[in-house]
């Protein structure tokens, strides 16, 4: 038996398991987070998981960053001081046996007029995320055409729109969780952590110019779509 089953039998338990790695995610840890996720994902012994750990940081990119920096530089407005970024499915997407499904990346560019980002550090900028009524600056992006898009995805993220255990329901109070469904939600980490690494590579090699930050947008949703 997996070691997750028995945790996530309750929500409970499940709950806690992932608000320690959201916790690893906001602080930038990845690299925990991938210790702790790489020997879950060993553990499955299926051909899930072999398939989750064949998808490497390296073979994620994301493509359209030069744009992206040269958009904030030439922006005539208000100064560029955050970005927000998430990646997300198409909400009415066919299920055609063997189409890959794409994930598309949302992207918020924002100015110190709504939230005074420049000031603010990561704890602020967490806690706003969180407020009840959404944060500050949500509406607020500032109308600038540029486009990312993220490549190395599609085939994990196929296999999760089309696994057959999404939902794990515990009426009946059961001992131990269905390993499919201890799977499915590994690999909407897996996925999450390989699209994390992506952008803290491009933030590495290009940078943002004039000091914008940037932020990860699932940081309040979690890694499941």
């Amino acid at each position: 038996m997996h070691g997750l089953q028995e945790l996530f039998a309750s929500a409970e338990g499940e709950a806690r398991w992932e608000a320690e790695l959201r916790a690893l995610f906001e602080a930038g840890e990845l690299d925990e987070v991938h210790a702790r996720l790489e020997p879950a994902l060993v553990a499955l012994g299926n051909e899930f998981g072999e398939m989750c750990l064949s998808i490497t940081p390296d073979q994620v990119t994301i493509t359209g960053w030069d744009d992206l920096v040269e958009a904030i530089q030439e922006h005539e407005g208000d100064t560029i001081t955050a970005m927000t970024l998430a990646i997300a499915n198409e909400a009415d997407r066919a299920f055609e046996k063997g189409q890959l499904h794409h994930p598309y990346m949302l992207l918020g560019l924002y100015s110190d007029e709504h939230f005074d980002f420049s000031e603010a550090d990561a704890v602020d900028l967490l806690e706003e995320m969180r407020a009840e009524e959404g944060p500050a600056w949500a509406g607020w992006d500032e109308d600038i055409e540029v486009y990312l898009d993220i490549d190395g995805l599609d085939r994990l993220n196929t296999a999760l729109l089309h696994h057959k255990q999404r939902h794990f329901f515990r009426d009946d109070a059961p001992d131990k969780a269905p390993l499919r469904y201890v799977e499915y939600v590994l690999g909407c980490w897996w996925r999450a952590l390989l699209y994390q690494q992506a952008v803290t590579s491009e933030c590495a090699i290009h940078g943002l110019p004039g000091g914008s930050r940037s932020f990860p947008a699932w940081s309040i949703c979690g890694p499941r779509s």
